[in-house]
């Protein structure tokens, strides 16, 4: 799945779902975002961000939303040293 969305100020949004899981009244979606910015020739981003939908009485609304840097390319994030969670 692959969106794209525009604002007033010229400014553009393009999502491209990786991970979709949805239930009946709760939906979540991760996604990586590129943004960019009318006049000017590259992207922002990307970012990786994590989407949850709740079915309301008026269709589905976004209630979270969080988004995070992703690496600049597919090899970066392996060349990371490792890190201790616990």
């Amino acid at each position: 799945m692959a969106s794209d969305l525009r604002g007033r100020a010229g400014a553009a949004l393009s999502a491209q779902a990786s991970t979709n899981c949805e239930r009946h009244d709760a939906g979540v979606h991760s996604v990586y975002e590129q943004t960019s910015i009318a006049g000017e020739a590259r992207t922002h981003g990307p970012v990786v961000a994590t989407n949850v939908y709740m079915r309301t009485e008026n269709g589905w609304r976004m209630v979270v939303h969080h988004a995070s840097a992703a690496p600049s390319s597919p090899d970066a994030e392996s060349k990371r040293a490792p890190k201790t969670l616990h």
